[in-house]
């Protein structure tokens, strides 16, 4: 590359008919690059050796509220806010957690950008614990079956949600209910 512009060929390349003035020449092969900058001058001929490095790219993650633990394919990073740098350029998994929070699972793809950056703020939470009589009902939370009562749920995002509970031969009870800060304990009576 020329200044950004793609020039034809493969290297050991000869360019011509280049203006003089500072340019900025960056040549790729797969996942590694060199750039340098060079001053050409038209009554001399420049001749350029460049060391191909890998290409890297970083990542960083920033949250509302800071201090959230950051995880990259299952590895602790540090907490919030983050750079990490030195990435190749492929999909990571990123994994968000804060006590009080719901956690935030993402994939990124730094090889579509090397300055990946994630902002997210995130969603109040708290546990909440499921009984039905009788028990065994399956609960159903914002319709992703989540296990069968009594249940503990952790990290429920705080706000409205749409609950069920199901037991064979027993009437299905369906409503939207508020969840709070303040929320512990949802209990429901199946009737037959």
């Amino acid at each position: 590359y020329f200044d950004g512009r793609l020039m034809e060929g493969i290297t050991p390349a000869t360019l011509k008919n280049l203006p003089s003035g500072s340019h900025i020449i960056r040549v790729i092969k797969e996942n590694l690059i060199a750039e340098t900058t060079i001053d050409l001058r038209s009554d001399i001929f420049n001749k350029i050796e460049l060391n191909l490095k890998r290409q890297t790219g970083k990542l960083t993650v920033i949250t509302e509220p800071l201090k959230a633990q950051v995880s990259l394919n299952g590895v602790n990073k540090g907490t919030t806010p983050i750079t990490i740098s030195e990435l190749e350029p492929v999909v990571y998994s990123i994994f968000i957690s804060m006590a009080g929070y719901v956690d935030v699972k993402r994939n990124v793809d730094i090889s579509k950008n090397l300055n990946y950056e994630v902002n997210i703020t995130l969603d109040p939470a708290t546990s909440v614990d499921f009984y039905s009589k009788p028990i065994g009902a399956e609960v159903y939370l914002d319709e992703e079956l989540k296990g069968k009562t009594p249940l503990s749920l952790e990290k429920v995002k705080v706000g409205e949600h749409k609950i069920e509970l199901k037991l064979l031969n027993y009437a299905t009870i369906s409503e939207n209910i508020e969840i709070s800060k303040t929320t512990r304990t949802i209990s429901k009576d199946l009737a037959p």
